[in-house]
């Protein structure tokens, strides 16, 4: 778990920032990682967008 609450993204919905701390599912594929959310605004799951 990481110790601090860096912004990863934003949420694609609604445009809320996204940090370490929504995410709920982190797994690697192809060599990326990749991280699922949920948003702390509209509480929808989402991938995060940089």
């Amino acid at each position: 778990m990481p110790s601090t609450n860096q912004e990863i993204g934003r949420c694609p919905l609604c445009d809320s920032p996204i940090t370490e701390f929504d995410v709920i599912i982190r797994y690697g594929r192809d060599n990326q990682t990749k991280r699922y959310a949920e948003c702390p605004n509209c509480e929808e799951v989402v991938g995060p967008e940089n």
